[in-house]
Formats: C-alpha cells, structure tokens, sequence
C-alpha cells in the first residue's frame, strides 16, 4: 500500500488483442500510448506544498499517488504518442508470449523518452555521481598520476579529486525549480514587457531520442534563468548549465546548483586533475542523458557581437561523445536578445577601459532598482539543430569503430567545425527588434539624428535588405511598418523627438547613442555583406560588377571570421550580385553600360548608401590599421602581442580625436581576432623568433585593395596617427 509494487506486469487484454490479432489476419488493433504527468502545468501552479507531488522520477505508492491526483488533477498534461500496429509485431512470426514482451517493452521505451523529455531524464544524488567520477578509470588515472607528481599519498589526492568534484557539480531539485518558475514569473512580469519565444517546432522534433545541448549567445547574466525558464514553461526537460565559478558565491551559489548550474574554472592550464574530474563530470551526465547547456563565447559580449568561441566545454562533450556509447548528440543554437541589456552602464564602463567588477552576493539587490524601468521584451529564438554525428563522420567515417583510448588527431578538426557552425547558427537564428534597426540607422549618421522622413526610409531600406538575406534560415524580423517601429522605440525612451517646422527630428544623445551601438551590434551581420557593396561606391562613382565582386572577396574572410557569416568564399559572388540586384530595386545603383552607377550625391538615395556603409566600414579601418601598422615597422618587427597593444592605443586615440562613439572600434579582442585571421589567410607568419613576418608585395596589395573603399580623408587620419 506505501511503496511502488515491484516488478513489470503484462495486461490479459494485450495478450486477448494479440491472439486476436495472430487468429485473424485482416483484422488490426491499434495501441495509442497516453503518458499522464500529474502537476506538470506550471502555468497555473500556485502552491509550492502542491509541487511536493507533481511529477517525478521518484517511486510512488499509491498513498503518494492518492494526494498526487487529490492536489494534482487539475494541472494534468497528457501527451499522445504515435499509433503502434499490433498486426504489424504480430506478423513477425513470433509466438503470442514473445510478442506481446515485445509490445511492451516497445511502449516501455516511448513511456521513458517521454519522460526523459518532460521531465528530464532519472538523475542519481550528488553523492552518488561523485563517487561514480572518482571511481572512474581516467580520474583514478589521474589521481595516481598526481600522487606521483606531487609526493602526495594516493588518499591525499582522492580527497582533492572529491573537494574539485563537489565544487563542479549541480545539485538539482524539482521543488526548488517549481519554486524558483513562481519567482521568475513575477520578476518577468515587472522587468520585462513579455518573453516571445520562436521555432520553438525545431526544438520539440529532436529532443526525443537525442542528447540536446543547448549553445546560446550569452548576453547578460539573465541568461541563464531565461533559458531555464522558457523550457519549464513548455515542460521540457531542464538542462544542467555551465556557470562561471565566479558565480560561486555564498547563498547564490548553492542555488544555482539546486537549479541545475555546475560551475567551472575559466582555466585549466596545468591542472590535470581537475580536468579530468570535470571531463568525467561532463561525460557522466552526457552518458545519463542530461541535457547540457554552455555559453559557447566563454563569456558575456561587451559589444553586442559574437565572441570568438572558447572551444574548452565543445571538445569535452565531443570527446565524451566519441569514447562511450550514448545517444546522439544535437546541438541547438539559441539565439537571444533584449531590447533594453540590464547590464549596460557597466558594459559601456568596462569597454571605455574601467576595471571589470568583480560579482557579488548583494549584486541580487540590483534587480529591484531595474525593476522600475521599462526594459521592453525579451526574445528567443532557436536556431536549426546542429547534428555531431554528421561532423564526426566527415573527418572520420568510421569513427564508431575507433579505439579512443588516445585521443584521435582529426577530433580537434571536427570541434573546430562544429564551433563554427555553432556560431553561425547562433547568428542565423538572429532576432531583429525595431530597437536594433532604429539604432542600426541612427547610428549611421554623424550625429546619431535624422528628419522623421529620412528614418522612415532609412528603416524601410533595411527590411528591404533583409528579405534578401535567404541563407539566415532561422531569422525573425519585426513585422511592424517603419511608423511603428519608430514609435516604440521613442516610447521606450531610446530615441527623443524634437519638433521643427520642416519636419521632426528624431535623434539619440551622449551615453544613449553609445549604448545604442549594442544594439546595432546584435544585427550587424545581417547587414555586412550589404554594407560592404555599398562601401565599395563611397570613392567610386561606377564600377563593374567583377570588379564589385573581387573587392568584396577581398575583405569577405576577414568579415566573415568576425562576424560569422553563412556564406561561403565561393559562394560570395552570387550573394553579391543578389544584393547589387536589390540596391537597383532601391534605386540605390543604376545599371550602365556593363557597370553600376551610384546616385547623385544631392539624392535621398546617395544618403540611403551612404548610410547602409557606415555598418562594416569601421572594420574596414581596423583592418587598414593593422596592415598599416605592419607595413610601417617592416617585415619580422613586431610580435602578435605588440601589434595587438600598439593597435588598440591607436585606435583609442583616433577614437577620441575623431569622436567614433563606438566602444568596438578600439576593443582588443576584435584585433587579436584580425591578426589571427592574417595569418591563417597566409597574409603574414611567424618566423623562428615569434615575430610577424610578411611579403611586402602581399601586403601592398591589400593596402591597394583597402585604399579603394576607403576615403583619403580616413586614410590621411590613420597614417597621420601611426606616423608618431
């Protein structure tokens, strides 16, 4: 009566349906599966003592059932599988008993997936699964090997191994996730206009039968809680996330971990130990079917963009994946985005060059300061799902066959493979707000204003762009028309208005228009491909469309690695001309004689282009920065680490006598980025000292190339800058 009775039974009705079935051919039953879950509708759950018996892996007697159902049985979800053919099993020819074991271990099967998937798969204690890591192979390895190293007893290093475990790992609890969905519900409902959640069909197709991993932009700490509570909401199963140990702090902490958070280290390096106690935490989670979710980019965008991905987290799931039986991997790029960041002021602080804060327990107060101000909605938005095995398989067919005791060389190859498409999932899955195109058209003028008029066509040029943006396959524009567009962003205080008789002006002001470059920064790659044939008519009146199209070849793979764009190298051509097509739809080209003529300067239209260039040209002048600077201390001078310091003061100074408002044009890691890119692109090279060396006609040529798109006035600036 108090426990759950043991033991798998088989019903006299299914053995009645399958003598039934075997005895008459041209007759068929067929068994629709029906899983129940009591409590699961955490939309209208309003008791935290009702959520002690909602659903859960946990075994129940029918006393539980009874106060389950008693408190219950209005929050019931019921989920309909597909229809099982009993004539189909039947006709296999095997005798009534074995098929009806057959039957049921087939429903079986569906009722676990089912559950897996609601409510997230059957997870053993902490304690359990840290003794479980410490008795593994490679961390006993590991530990024997650091005995070794460190003169230490093998009990000594056991206990360090176990203190490294119980700092990494989750401590979930049902009751507190029922508990916390109660206090994010309230918090959305004042910080936030709404939470719009799109494709979320993509996501619900493959989470069945496959180990999902979820890899979304990581914007704000916000992230974190948003993710989790978008799932709950649609009853599917929470993910464990990788949380920086930074977030490790008294009271939050071990929250966290009750919500599904393990925390790791932002380095490893030397440290084999707790590698391999964090690889077998990674790999015994994967291999019970736990969700995962980690913020690809490390850490949080200072600038709106995608950061170049830390690929420490991707190569351990890869890796696991590879050397133990599991399902198959599926990574889901998610991409979010705010219409208002909580954390702006103190991005806009650390990028002008102030020293990042470090996170504390009363940070949590904040949170009721914000609360009275309108940071408008949230949006999420899953991109295409990103299969491991197809990754696996093409550098490595039979990969399954392998033995992994060793790593395998071309693994390294996949994960990079599979974090670039990673990236570029994230960016096709982009969200475009009517804040990021006010601020994507603002931003494109020297004062950061423009007549009511201008803007409106200015925003219906960038929806017009957009529709041409057919590889973005996950991509969700605002429907909205450029009037109401433009009236939501000045409700929400982003853009001021100022009447004038020859009509209004609409403009952004001081740290305003700087924090507006975030937003302009979310969708910039949506628009680069189009900014960068725009660029090439800022000094050329006409051109061919070859020669259109081998400029943009030029700068495209600099482009593309920084803003990880969908296209290929060889398939830029006809993207190109795609969009020259468009910019003739817009009146902003003519075709002439063979060639493409842009408007007269005194045009609505000059100024259109004009604009739409202002998107990449600033990384145009990075890129002119860095072969400058190259080209004037010669062949075999500088170091990588010297180039990137003597490039982020110039570019700090041309910012500030120049006023380039935007904090991006002087960040650091935007140039390291450059200068990797130079050298995978062959352009420049380490010699046997470390220093950068290059061929001095190579890089003529790309100063040749860049003087074509650039104006002698930014050229003059630059040169003039370096010259000291």
């Amino acid at each position: 009566f108090l426990i759950r009775r043991p033991g798998q039974l088989q019903t006299s009705q299914l053995q009645q349906l399958v003598q039934h079935a075997d005895q008459n051919n041209d007759w068929d039953a067929q068994l629709v599966p029906v899983s129940i879950f009591w409590g699961t509708a955490p939309g209208r759950e309003r008791s935290a003592f009702k959520g002690l018996f909602s659903e859960s892996w946990e075994l129940a007697g029918r006393t539980k059932r009874f106060f389950t159902i008693l408190f219950n049985g209005r929050r019931t979800f019921l989920q309909l599988g597909a229809p099982l053919s009993v004539n189909h099993v039947v006709e296999e020819g095997l005798d009534t008993q074995r098929t009806v074991r057959k039957i049921s271990r087939v429903l079986r099967v569906h009722f676990r997936q089912v559950k897996e998937a609601t409510l997230g798969p059957d997870l053993s204690h902490k304690r359990n699964l840290i003794t479980e890591i410490l008795q593994s192979k490679a961390v006993r390895r590991a530990v024997r090997g650091e005995a070794a190293s460190s003169q230490s007893t093998t009990n000594q290093t056991l206990r360090k191994a176990s203190k490294y475990a119980h700092e990494i790992a989750a401590d979930y609890s049902d009751n507190f996730v029922r508990f916390m969905y109660r206090v994010l519900t309230w918090l959305w409902n004042r910080l936030y206009n709404g939470v719009e959640l799109t494709n979320l069909k993509v996501l619900q197709d493959v989470v069945q039968g496959h180990e999902v991993v979820y890899v979304p932009c990581h914007r704000s700490h916000i992230d974190y809680l948003l993710m989790s509570f978008v799932l709950f909401e649609n009853k599917l199963a929470l993910p464990h996330i990788a949380a920086g140990i930074n977030l490790n702090l008294p009271v939050i902490g071990p929250l966290l971990r009750r919500g599904g958070a393990f925390f790791i280290r932002r380095s490893f390096k030397g440290n084999k130990l707790y590698s391999a106690v964090f690889s077998q935490y990674v790999a015994a989670n994967l291999s019970k079917g736990v969700a995962l979710e980690f913020f690809v980019e490390g850490g949080r965008s200072r600038t709106g963009r995608l950061l170049k991905p830390k690929q420490g987290m991707l190569s351990m799931v890869v890796r696991s994946h590879v050397s133990q039986t599991a399902k198959p991997v599926v990574f889901i790029p998610v991409h979010i985005a705010y219409e208002r960041l909580l954390e702006g002021r103190t991005y806009l602080g650390e990028l002008g060059g102030a020293q990042k804060k470090r996170e504390s327990v009363f940070d949590i107060f904040k949170i009721f300061k914000a609360i009275r101000k309108d940071y408008g909605k949230v949006h999420l938005n899953f991109g295409q799902p990103i299969f491991l095995e197809e990754y696996l398989s093409r550098y490595q067919p039979d990969w399954r066959a392998e033995d992994q005791i060793d790593r395998p060389h071309w693994i390294g190859q996949a994960v990079d493979d599979t974090a670039q498409s990673i990236m570029v999932g994230i960016n096709n899955a982009a969200v475009v707000t009517p804040i990021n195109l006010v601020a994507t058209a603002l931003l494109a003028t020297p004062n950061q204003a423009l007549g009511e008029k201008e803007l409106l066509s200015q925003i219906d040029l960038l929806l017009a762009v957009l529709k041409e943006m057919s590889p973005f396959d996950a991509l969700v524009v605002s429907e909205w028309d450029a009037k109401k567009i433009i009236e939501y962003a000045e409700g929400m205080g982003q853009i001021k208005r100022k009447p004038h008789d020859l009509g209004d002006i609409l403009f952004m002001e001081g740290r305003d228009a700087i924090l507006m470059t975030y937003y302009s920064n979310n969708v910039l790659h949506l628009f680069a491909l189009a900014s960068l044939v725009a660029c090439v008519f800022l000094n050329n009146a006409k051109m061919p469309l070859e020669l259109i199209q081998r400029l943009c070849r030029m700068v495209y793979p600099y482009i593309s690695s920084e803003l990880f764009l969908p296209w290929k190298y060889e398939e830029v051509n006809s993207a190109v001309e795609g969009i020259v097509e468009c910019f003739v739809e817009q009146k902003l080209l003519s075709p002439e004689d063979k060639q493409f003529r842009r408007p007269s300067e005194d045009t609505r239209q000059a100024a259109q282009l004009s604009m739409l260039a202002q998107s990449v040209l600033q990384t145009i002048e990075r890129f002119y920065l860095v072969i400058a600077v190259l080209a004037k201390h010669g062949s075999g001078k500088l170091s990588q680490r010297e180039l990137e310091n003597l490039c982020h003061g110039m570019a700090q100074r041309i910012s500030t006598l120049y006023k380039i408002d935007a904090p991006e044009f002087f960040d650091k890691a935007l140039f390291s980025s450059f200068i990797d890119n130079l050298q995978s692109m062959a352009v420049v090279k380490r010699d046997d000292q470390g220093l950068l060396a290059f061929d001095q006609e190579i890089l003529s040529a790309a100063i040749r190339d860049a003087r074509s798109v650039l104006s002698a006035q930014i050229r003059h600036s630059i040169l003039q800058i370096i010259s000291y």
